[in-house]
């Protein structure tokens, strides 16, 4: 692969393979993405590179193979074009149609804000167009969201970001993530992705939905800055999506039926294809439910029908207690499937009795389900003696998701008692087939000296393997390691590249981190600005050390304006969760009347408070404060 570094008359300009590049690259959480120009032609063309310390990662580099593999096979107007893939050493590169325009994150954003139904449905219809397409060649797309899709200049929509894409397998055509994790943008999920349970292409319908929602009132459903994740994964899967006239009051009726049903909690309420999800847009209505097939037929073929399904029933019920081996794993296959679709639309007791038979015939899904519910208390009363022994069944038939949560039991103790020599087993179990929560949490264990002596090296190990799949705890933890330089060298370079994916991916001690090396300009050039944008992203999600600095960074006017009242509003959120630091910066702005009215009283409070926190400063500004006072009152003063 030709890549190079020219020089024309003292500039220095980058060159991938026959492409000038112009401008700087743009980095996202997993690669760089370059403008590139054939010099001789002048076709302008997008280049995107796997960012150089993930691409030694097997996992990663299969990932983005697989995502040129899927861009190839699809040639459509509504889908960027894949022109090229490269591959050399630990470069890997895809060579993509430029398209000019604003993604719809920020054309919603800061553009247009609610779209009206008539422009949202012929840009949405173009959307639903280009997965269908997508659909019809067996390729789901499983992380559908604004950021994704392109709007140009000329109201035409393009789809980006085949990344976690896969291809529908099997006869059943549905297919799981490799690890048995979830994958996806949370705000955007279906209910089965936050469960952890098959998806297929109505998981792209639900996420379609989500979107349809988001471009009507202006707004997505969730909001990320003030709920938590858990929080919303709760409301996806037990709530609907919040009335669109609530939030804009120029929504029709007959759009919230469409968003309503596309986003169903239950897969088999939703559209059954994109094509049935155009008809109803263009119709403006949801088109009526197909009759059953048997409603279809003379009475006379019926009567015969049912004649042959009694003789049928008759001969099973007969043959119940020997049926073949096969038939009895396919029948809990089915009884599984029917107990996930009870399960999801909110009937747990006839969910649980179905789960039990498909459980009792050695289905690991159904065994798995009654262990999280009995884990959960979702339909049944909490019991952890019941979780263990159903997770352990499914575990012996290699649920990896079973395997991480019976490691989760005996790592918290759930059971009454912590057991980390169990906890480490079915950790290992669970992460060396790939469950990335596992691999973070032996990772933790090996760098804390939890049930295994301390172990800097095995901790990297399996903080990287859970890094590469997306873990941003593991990310961080990477970063902490090299900045500390625990069981080794300092590595300042190293704990900016993992530490950057973590929070750029919304790791709020990560953003804290990065954000300190900026202001300091350890391992990155010093950008006060830069580190302003991180401490603000880590205070949004309340990190009270975060809090402090922005306070501070105000407070010394560094890539800000000077501004005491900021400083002392983000000193005061961080004081409040008892942050010594910005207690003693607040007593001195009160002291001395900074931002605030001069108040010697809150002064000495907010001294002595940082002062039984810990903080040294706080403790000998409180005992001046009192000599002071002392003085003042001998000398007969106020």
């Amino acid at each position: 692969m030709a890549i190079a570094l020219l020089y024309k008359q003292g500039i220095m300009e980058q060159q991938i393979l026959n492409y000038r590049i112009e401008g700087s690259p743009i980095e996202g959480g997993m690669s760089w993405v370059y403008l590139g120009v054939d010099p001789v032609t002048g076709q302008k063309v997008a280049i995107k590179e796997l960012l150089p310390h993930l691409a030694t990662l097997d996992d990663l580099r299969e990932r983005f193979r697989r995502e040129a593999q899927f861009m190839a096979r699809l040639n459509h107007p509504n889908i960027v074009r894949l022109i090229r893939y490269e591959e050399s050493g630990n470069r890997l590169l895809l060579v993509l149609e430029y398209i000019e325009g604003i993604n719809l994150e920020e054309y919603i954003t800061n553009h247009r804000g609610p779209i009206p139904e008539e422009e949202a449905k012929a840009l949405f219809c173009q959307l639903l167009d280009a997965f269908a397409y997508a659909h019809a060649n067996d390729v789901i797309h499983r992380d559908i969201k604004p950021s994704n899709i392109i709007i140009t200049g000329g109201n035409q929509v393009k789809v980006i970001d085949f990344g976690i894409a896969k291809i529908a397998g099997g006869e059943s055509g549905i297919l799981r993530t490799k690890t048995g994790t979830r994958i996806g943008t949370v705000a955007y999920m279906s209910p089965e992705q936050v469960r952890g349970h098959v998806v297929d292409w109505q998981t792209d319908i639900y996420s379609l939905g989500v979107l349809l929602h988001q471009m009507l009132t202006g707004k997505a459903p969730y909001n990320l800055a003030t709920e938590s994740e858990f929080d919303v994964q709760t409301m996806i899967v037990k709530e609907r999506l919040p009335r669109m006239r609530d939030i804009y009051e120029y929504i029709s009726n007959e759009m919230q039926a469409i968003v309503d049903k596309a986003t169903a909690k239950e897969k088999s309420a939703r559209y059954g294809s994109c094509n049935e999800f155009i008809q109803a847009i263009k119709g403006n209505v949801p088109p009526p439910p197909v009759p059953p097939w048997w409603k279809t037929l003379d009475k006379r073929v019926v009567a015969g029908v049912g004649v042959a399904l009694l003789f049928l029933f008759t001969l099973l019920a007969f043959l119940n207690s020997g049926l073949p081996e096969q038939w009895k794993k396919q029948d809990a296959a089915k009884k599984y499937e029917q107990g996930k679709s009870l399960y999801d639309a909110g009937n747990y007791a006839d969910a649980k009795a179905l789960f039990e038979t498909a459980a009792g015939n050695g289905n690991a899904n159904a065994q798995f389900c009654l262990g999280s519910m009995y884990d959960s208390g979702q339909g049944v009363t909490l019991n952890y003696t019941e979780a263990i022994k159903w997770y352990r069944l499914a575990g012996a038939r290699g649920s990896v998701d079973a395997q991480n949560n019976l490691g989760e039991i005996y790592y918290l103790g759930k059971d009454g008692t912590v057991n980390y020599a169990e906890a480490m087993r079915w950790y290992r179990s669970a992460a060396e087939r790939g469950n990335m929560n596992a691999q973070f949490r032996l990772g933790y264990m090996y760098e804390n000296s939890e049930g295994v002596s301390q172990n800097y090296a095995e901790a990297v190990k399996w903080y990287r393997l859970a890094g590469a799949q997306g873990s941003t705890d593991g990310q961080n933890s990477l970063g902490e390691i090299y900045y500390y330089g625990k069981g080794g060298t300092v590595d300042f370079a190293e704990a900016v590249k993992w530490y950057r994916p973590a929070a750029e991916s919304g790791n709020m001690n990560a953003q804290y981190s990065l954000g300190y090396m900026y202001e300091i300009g350890q391992g990155v050039v010093r950008n006060y600005a830069e580190a302003v944008r991180l401490f603000r992203l880590s205070a949004d999600q309340d990190l009270a050390v975060a809090q402090c600095w922005l306070g501070y960074m105000y407070d010394s006017g560094k890539g800000v304006t000077q501004d005491y009242t900021q400083a002392n509003n983000w000193y005061r959120r961080a004081a409040d969760q008892d942050e010594a630091t910005a207690q003693n910066n607040l007593g001195r702005n009160y002291e001395y009347g900074q931002g605030v009215t001069a108040n010697r009283a809150l002064a000495k409070e907010w001294y002595q408070k940082s002062c039984n926190n810990g903080n040294e400063d706080g403790c000998e500004n409180y005992r001046r404060m009192n000599d002071e006072d002392t003085l003042i009152l001998e000398s007969g003063g106020e």
